[in-house]
């Protein structure tokens, strides 16, 4: 979140001021009720999107392709998907704070469960949720399977409580702590080293163009038991 302009805030900042922001929110009936041309919100701006779109409703961030800042969100605060809402992200969310999808079921008067669904918009652009907090994904986290490709990052723990579906990532998770308790199905993770790469770095290459020596070697630095 940084001034420079490889950091994802300022991406999201170029890409809204340069017009490459699209999101759509439509109701359960499809119908278009919302449109923005926002990448960067503050949390109760971005509430405000969830709740237009009501009770079973989508709030889709939509891929762009003009320019050099595209499909890239982010949100100065948290971002919480309850009261039976779906979120689809084409590209890139990042978070300042906690993310929470499907801790509570209610919200405001509406209920049900929260479906998050994520797309890799292709070769060279990042796809994903990151925060610099913690990721939870509660009991009411999806009402058919969870379907990641991209990026799942967490400076902190991401945590999986009773996932009521299959959940299936391709790319990578990378955090602090990774607990799953209870799944009452499938956890699928297929690694691809190309999309956590590009979540990492924002782009196919890492701000300044060069890039580290890779290698698969884990190290343990410190092993009790």
């Amino acid at each position: 979140d940084s001034n420079d302009p490889a950091s994802y805030k300022s991406r999201a900042q170029a890409a809204q001021s340069q017009g490459q922001c699209l999101v759509a929110g439509k109701n359960t009936q499809g119908v278009t009720v919302l449109t923005s041309a926002d990448c960067l919100f503050s949390e109760s701006e971005f509430d405000d999107l969830l709740w237009q779109v009501g009770k079973g409703g989508k709030l889709v961030l939509n891929h762009k392709t003009q320019g050099v800042a595209v499909s890239t969100y982010y949100v100065e605060g948290g971002v919480n998907l309850e009261g039976g809402r779906f979120l689809e992200i084409n590209g890139v969310l990042i978070a300042d704070g906690t993310v929470n999808v499907g801790e509570n079921s209610q919200w405001k008067g509406d209920s049900g469960f929260n479906q998050l669904t994520i797309n890799d918009p292709g070769v060279g652009f990042p796809s994903g949720i990151l925060t610099k907090a913690k990721i939870n994904f509660g009991l009411f986290a999806a009402f058919q399977d969870i379907e990641i490709t991209g990026l799942i990052y967490s400076q902190d723990e991401i945590r999986l409580v009773s996932i009521p579906m299959a959940f299936e990532v391709v790319g990578g998770i990378i955090a602090r702590k990774f607990s799953l308790t209870s799944a009452w199905s499938h956890l699928n993770i297929y690694l691809d080293n190309d999309i956590i790469r590009e979540g990492v770095w924002g782009g196919p290459t890492p701000p300044g163009g060069e890039k580290p020596p890779y290698s698969p070697v884990v190290t343990v630095e410190h092993w009790e038991e």
